[in-house]
Order: C-alpha cells, then structure tokens, then sequence
C-alpha cells in the first residue's frame, strides 16, 4: 500500500495490538499497519531526522486539516493526527488493495473491459470533482497514488499531502513524469492542472494495457494532455459527460431555438434597457454557493447562501465571472447560512467587506470563525448561537462588535483588535467558556449585558479609553473576581454585576477616592494598584 495522508484533533491510546512496517519509497515517512481496539488502521509517521523541522509537520497538518474536511467514497479516510516533541504521525482507513501500477501488472486485462475503464474513470473524476468543488487541486495525480480496493476494485485517492489549497499554498507538490506544463514552468495550479494529470493517467494506462484504450477515451486523454490549460476540458463534469454519452440532441435543439428567440430576445432586452437597474438579481452558483446582487456599475456581488444547507465545508469565492464579466465577491448576504445546521467549516475570502445581519446564525457545528481582514462591518446576530465554536480571529478594521454577533459560543480566550470604539448589546452574552478577554486601547462604550452569564470569566482588564459602561455587563459572571480599570477617571456606568461586593475593582495609583463616589463603581472593593 503506498503512503496516505491523514488528520484529526481527537484522544488517541496510543496501544498498538500489532504494528507492521509497510515499504514505501518515501524519503520522509515510515508507514505501518496497525491494529487499535480490533481495528486496522494505516499510519504515516515522521522520520526522526525530520521531527525537528516544521516544514514537514506542516505538511502533515495540512493533510489532516484537508483530508478531514472531505468525505467522499472514493478519498481515504482521515481518523487521526497525533504531534508532539518525539512523534509526528497520521492514522487514516487501512485499504486492502494495489496501487494502480501493482493492479495493473496483476490484473492485465481488467481494463481492456469498457464497463470496467468507465467505471474506474468516473470514480477517479468524482474524487478529483469533490476535491475542486472544495478549492482543492489534487496536484499530484499518479497510479501510485490511486489504490483499487480488494473488494470490489473501487477507486481510493490517496495521500493528500502534496496538495494545493489557498491557506497552504507553498506546499503543493508533483511527479515530474506526471506533471503538467504549468507545474514544470512556473507553478501555476488550477483545476485544469488535475484534468492534465487525469490524461496522464489515461496514457499510463494506454501504455501498460494489451490493447490500446478506446477511440472514445484516446479523444479523452488528448484534450486532456493539450499544451494550454485554455484548450483543455475546464472542468470535470465536461469529461463526465463524455464518457457517459450524454445525447448532444438537445444542443441542436437549443441551437435552433436561439435562432428563432435570440431576435426576440434582444427586442425584449432594447425594449427594457431603460429600466435596467445597476443591480441585477440574477443568481449565479459556483460549487453549490449562490451569488447574486450584482452591481454593474462598480462590478460587485455578494453571496446569499448554500443549495442543500447539507455541506459541511463551505469555501465562498472572492469573484465571480458573470455575463462574461469579473464580479468581485464583497459581501456576505443577511441571513446568507442562516440555520446551517451541518456547517461546520466556512472560508471567507479576503476582500469580503460587510457581513450581514443573522448571516451564520444557528449554525451550531461551526468550529473556527475566521474573519479577515477585508471586512469592516459585521451585522447584527451574525454569528448567533454558533455553539460549536471553539476559536474566534477578528478582523483587525472593526470599529464595531455586533449586537448579539457572538452569542453563545464555546470560545475560551477573546481578543478584540485595536480600533474596536463599541460592543454592542450582548455580543459575547452567554459563552460560558471565555476565561480570557483582551479589550483594545480604543474601546470606549460596553453596551448592555456584553458579557453576560460568562460563567468562567474570573478577570477583565478595562482600558484607559472606556467611557463607559452599561447595565448588566458582568451579571451572571459568577466567578469573576477581579476588575482592573486604567481610567483615571471613573467611566459612566449603570449596575454591573448582581454581587458588586463580590468583586475587587483595582484602579490607577490616586484615583480610588473618584471610584468610591462614583454610581455602581462604589459597590465594589476598591484597591489602589
């Protein structure tokens, strides 16, 4: 079995019934088959002489975090990553099979059956179309990278290791023998550049079977293998269709009706050009993701939501090509994912500027909030009951946290950026885990109940800028206690906390008779600091 690819932040024991050494020729890895709990599993693991370099174990962490993104029948599996200072290894689904160069020096005729080519080219285009559809390019195709199963001879994509995605982008990889043009020029890797590969599959197979491929499927391979990425199949599905023979009848049909309705058509449109507002509503889709509101003058559009609300990996688009024209993705929509119940992973593309109100809220299997930088403004219940959050990055161009954006999350440490003026109406109420809040230099207004019923917040620091302070910020903190407030002067505030007498509010050296007098700071024990 050639070496596989795998990743997860779960318990391992760690106890291996068995262990047994697989040979691979990789120069990085040792791999095993091994047996945990009656099950067997295949491990990746480090080499020692290159634990200590963190390149290799980010390649090994974008496996993981690709690979358990995605679940498709025809990608392995990812169970498992374990990192520490002696070890670096992966566990992911044990493939009883061959590789697709050991199949064939066994199975020589297999695919000289036209049923069995198909077969084994469609489930091959369905793992690659899975992997496009979440901004992922294969990179490194090749027979000993496809596994066909012992039961059944199903197709299983392995080792994701050399994959390209955005967040990893200086570590992709390829075979040379393999490869395609703009791999071996400059790089370059779109979804094309897995479709070259796809036609190198093709001729390995052309080459290593008794008989030459089908006529239908040589026509494949050739405009796979074409010089530019522009004369090639675009996409997937196109070859899908090819090997499915999709009746083309209907594109005559079509031909001949736009000869009839284009004329009509264009009247309609001359007729109405008048009324044309700078905004379209049209709704395009790219990868189950829709956009629409496309505004012609200053060529933007936003997303508006998700097909099936069934995808548990989301990656919006930064453009979008409408009428023939680039539309730059600028906005998420109100209500956009609204009660996404299976999302639990959404990327959200630099150049995003506004996120509108309820646009994630509900979505309870969301681990990560990433907002970049892009984004200004954030709407109102954005986030709402996100209860499977465990980390949360802001944008650092916020001057406003949303009323009710946060609510009810499972973040343990809050770091607000610099530039945040206000908090708005209970943004981070009912988080029970936040144990850590940093609060900019800049803020100057906490709304009511900010951080209300923050079960394990114990203490806050409140900057010299804080202007004030609205009721019931603290109340339910329960464990809080300890204040530390750099303003010489006391904030304007109503009541606080429900047991102010519970709390020690440390102030700046000489201002502790001003928060003796001052409403609601006056509860609290007062200590010079």
């Amino acid at each position: 079995m050639a070496e596989n690819s795998f990743f997860i932040t779960a318990p391992c024991n760690n106890i291996y019934e068995s262990k047994i050494p697989i040979d691979t020729d990789s120069a990085t890895a040792l791999c095993f088959e091994v047996t945990i709990d009656g099950k067997k599993l295949f491990m990746k693991q480090l080499r020692d002489e290159f634990l200590h370099i963190e390149d290799y174990h980010i390649l090994f962490r974008k496996e993981y975090e690709l690979g358990h993104n995605i679940s498709h029948p025809n990608i392995v599996n990812y169970e498992y990553f374990h990192e520490d200072e002696d070890s670096c290894y992966l566990l992911m689904e044990y493939i009883a099979g061959e590789t697709l160069d050991c199949f064939i020096a066994s199975h020589p005729d297999y695919f000289s059956s036209q049923k069995n080519l198909s077969r084994f080219s469609i489930q091959l285009l369905s793992a690659l179309k899975c992997l496009h559809e979440n901004h992922v390019v294969y990179s490194d195709l090749k027979p000993q990278n496809i596994m066909l199963s012992q039961v059944n001879n199903d197709v299983v994509l392995i080792d994701l290791g050399f994959c390209f995605a955005d967040a990893y982008a200086n570590t992709a990889g390829t075979t040379k023998e393999f490869s395609a043009p703009e791999q071996r020029k400059n790089g370059t890797l779109e979804t094309t550049t897995d479709i070259y590969c796809f036609g190198k599959v093709l001729e390995f197979l052309n080459k290593n079977l008794p008989s030459h491929l089908p006529k239908k499927y040589r026509s494949i391979m050739a405009k796979c293998l074409r010089e530019r990425q522009a004369d090639r199949w675009q996409c997937v599905d196109e070859i899908l269709a090819k090997i499915n023979n999709n009746p083309n009848a209907w594109v005559k049909w079509l031909m001949g009706f736009m000869v009839v309705v284009t004329p009509l058509v264009g009247y309609i449109v001359w007729q109405k050009s008048s009324e044309t507002a700078l905004i379209s509503k049209d709704i395009v889709s790219v990868n189950y993701i829709n956009y629409s509101n496309f505004n012609k003058e200053d060529k933007t559009c936003e997303a508006i939501g998700e097909d099936s609300l069934k995808r548990q990996t989301i990656y919006i688009r930064d453009h979008i090509v409408y009428q023939g024209e680039e539309y730059k993705v600028t906005s998420i929509a109100h209500s956009a994912f609204k009660d996404h119940k299976h999302l639990k992973t959404v990327h959200i593309p630099d150049g995003i500027k506004n996120i509108g109100n309820d646009a994630f809220s509900g979505c309870d299997s969301i681990l990560i909030i990433n907002i970049p930088n892009s984004v200004t403004t954030i709407g109102d219940l954005a986030f709402y009951s996100c209860k499977g959050v465990t980390e949360l990055i802001l944008s650092q161009n916020l001057k406003e946290i949303p009323t009710s954006g946060f609510v009810a999350t499972k973040i343990s440490r809050l770091n607000i950026p610099e530039g945040v003026e206000v908090i708005k109406l209970d943004a981070f109420a009912l988080c029970p885990d936040i144990k850590a809040i940093t609060l900019p230099s800049t803020v100057k207004h906490l709304e009511r109940g900010v951080f209300y019923n923050c079960l394990s917040l114990e203490k806050i620091e409140l900057p010299a800028s804080l202007e004030r302070a609205d009721e019931y910020l603290f109340f339910g903190c329960e464990s809080l206690k300890d204040i530390y407030i750099h303003a010489t002067k006391p904030p304007q505030a109503l009541a606080l906390h429900r047991n102010p007498s519970q709390i020690t509010l440390h102030v700046p050296h000489g201002s502790a008779e001003k928060y003796r007098n001052a409403p609601y700071w006056q509860d609290m024990n007062i200590v010079e600091d």
